[in-house]
């Protein structure tokens, strides 16, 4: 088994002996395609990938369905090379503890098999199985790979599981989901009550279909690991909800994105349970969802709705207090504390005068070491705390 800290450097290694063109920039994998397919077959997909945007999932899928090789199919990844190898080497990374020898993994939407064969190659008491719903393309796959620890299957997974698929110990989906809601099916004037919304209901019955679908290829106890773009708040729910209802159990505290520079993106990535859970309610799975892109930066809020914004934070965890002066002689006090998945910081002084900023849990508990210290060896700033 690999050392985690080549894990990366050994996975683009192995995306390049497959095929991939990981270091190369898009406009070079373009013209290495249209050299590739040949004038006639590049402009035919040419129409082809111009209707996808149009069409949608359906369109994807044709465009997906026209690679007639590996090298065409591996290609067409390499047109976001960051985004294939930065989901790929968080899946593995997270997966990494749970593949001890005699677990069965599945990738789902495996497509050329980079990451199923990572896997194989790199754990061989484990048995892994690749599976996608462009039949041609597995079918290369089979052709391809000779380990012997290392299966691929057709299926589309909005159908049921074929009944030669066993279920597996760990399930990995990167980025294997439509994406696409029409316009107009979420509402802007009522934004406490999502779950109302057509567009909730449109993506948590597409939503449905996946997670029910994958239950059946989970074992029970099985962890189900996903990058997949779920951008706002409201697909997040909708999925969550979805999965849940098929029985799942979301564990929230494995909630992050990932980070994909080179196409400037953070893609969310889902941890789940094949086991039952009570329904959480709209707040509680905000909190995690808001506290999750917030973990890097900080929302403030001044004046009014800085109080507004305080008092609407519910039942509130007080981590520690302080009082003091702002740079202007007022005196004043500061709260910081935890409400659900956030952390918060309030501030008031004697103008009156609010300030609420929100952060993430770890953030808050950082900075209740900051209001520990003694007042003179506290970091100077707007604020000055009482001296004792």
């Amino acid at each position: 088994m690999l050392g985690v800290t080549n894990t990366k450097y050994a996975l683009r290694q192995h995306l390049s002996q497959i095929g991939f063109l990981v270091d190369q920039p898009p406009q070079v994998v373009e013209r290495e395609l249209a050299r590739h397919m040949g004038p006639e077959r590049y402009a035919r997909f040419q129409q082809i990938r111009a209707a996808a945007l149009r069409d949608g999932e359906e369109g994807q899928n044709r465009a997906y369905d026209f690679m007639q090789d590996l090298r065409e199919a591996n290609l067409l990844r390499c047109l976001s090379p960051d985004v294939t190898l930065d989901t790929s080497y968080h899946l593995y990374e997270k997966a990494l503890p749970l593949l001890t020898p005699g677990k069965r993994l599945i990738e789902l939407a495996c497509w050329t098999g980079g990451l199923s064969s990572f896997v194989a190659h790199n754990h061989p008491d484990c048995t892994v199985v690749g599976v996608d719903r462009a039949r041609h393309i597995v079918e290369l796959n089979r052709v391809h790979y000779r380990l012997p620890n290392l299966g691929f299957v057709p299926w589309d997974y909005r159908t049921d599981k074929p009944g030669g698929l066993e279920p597996a110990d760990v399930l990995l989906c990167g980025l294997g989901t439509n994406n696409d809601c029409p316009p107009g099916t979420y509402s802007p004037r009522d934004p406490l009550t999502v779950r109302d919304s057509a567009g909730y209901r449109r993506e948590k019955e597409e939503g449905s279909r996946y997670f029910a679908h994958w239950r059946q290829a989970a074992r029970d106890g099985a962890v189900l690991l996903t990058v997949l773009r779920v951008f706002t708040f409201a697909r997040f729910l909708a999925f969550i909800d979805a999965a849940q209802e098929a029985g799942w159990s979301p564990l929230f505290e494995h909630l992050q994105l990932v980070q994909c520079p080179g196409n400037k993106e953070s893609i969310p990535s889902l941890r789940l349970a094949a086991r039952p859970s009570q329904p959480v309610s709209e707040d509680v799975a905000l909190s995690h969802w808001a506290s999750t892109w917030m973990r890097n930066q900080h929302v403030a809020f001044s004046g009014d709705p800085g109080l507004a914004m305080y008092r609407a934070l519910g039942h509130k965890q007080v981590l520690a207090e302080r009082e003091g002066r702002t740079n202007l002689g007022y005196a004043a006090r500061q709260e910081l504390g935890i409400c659900g998945a956030i952390g918060y910081l309030f501030s008031q002084d004697a103008r009156p005068g609010y300030e609420l900023v929100l952060m993430s849990v770890a953030q808050a508990e950082a900075r209740r070491q900051e209001f520990a210290r003694p007042p003179q060896q506290q970091t100077p700033g707007a604020f000055t705390v009482y001296s004792q």
